[in-house]
């Protein structure tokens, strides 16, 4: 199996500490892996070192083939586009509609014309906001606003997705349609990273699943 991420011994330490202690693991092509463990246990640092966007004081990081350490900026840019990435709290661009917000990723890529317009009227039938796509953030309800984020984070089809509690704020309907989602991109061929708290997410949707605490992992549970 291909490995995506690939990390010995990496240690992250701030100001105020450690947040993150030895981690040693892999994650291969096509997996759906949970990072599991109540605020604060690391699981938003960890996904910060697979997004290259934090980088390890010792060990290493390996992502898609590169040492993050070694990466120079503009290659970090090159390999991100390989990488989507949806927070807790949507990022939404509050001065566009929904379409072109969908669009901006495409955009990015070198996306355009009938294939770019394609794949946001794809998406948006596939998270239920094709209604949507003429109305502005600020008019979406909070669930709305998190498909539309996840819509955005896999509309290049990555290669790796990393997702920070996405249903944490939402009704029961709107995280199944966030769950259900992010399944269908695993099968398509993406492997997903999925950061938790909710143990009945995990018991519901079983899948490997590594348990953080104290930024330490206590444990890697195969599905």
């Amino acid at each position: 199996m291909t490995e995506l991420v690939h990390m010995d011994k990496a240690h992250l330490y701030y100001d105020t500490g450690i947040s993150l202690r030895d981690l040693s693991l892999s994650i291969g092509q096509d997996e759906f892996v949970y990072l599991f463990g109540p605020s604060g246990s690391g699981k938003t640092s960890l996904l910060g070192l697979m997004y290259m966007e934090l980088v390890p004081n010792t060990g290493t990081v390996t992502v898609l083939g590169y040492d993050t350490n070694r990466l120079k900026r503009k290659e970090v840019a090159r390999q991100r586009k390989r990488i989507g990435r949806m927070f807790q709290d949507p990022r939404l661009l509050n001065d566009r509609d929904i379409y072109h917000n969908l669009a901006l990723p495409l955009e990015i890529s070198g996306f355009s014309g009938k294939d770019a317009r394609h794949r946001v009227f794809q998406k948006a039938d596939e998270l239920s906001i094709r209604s949507r796509l003429n109305h502005f953030p600020y008019e979406l309800s909070g669930g709305e606003k998190q498909r539309v984020a996840l819509a955005m984070a896999s509309i290049i089809s990555p290669e790796l997705m990393l997702v920070d509690e996405p249903t944490a704020q939402l009704d029961e309907e709107s995280s199944r349609i966030i769950i259900d989602t992010l399944w269908k991109i695993q099968e398509a061929g993406t492997s997903v990273v999925f950061a938790t708290h909710k143990e009945e997410v995990i018991q519901i949707d079983p899948a490997r699943t590594i348990t953080l605490n104290k930024g330490e992992i206590i444990q890697d549970k195969p599905r």
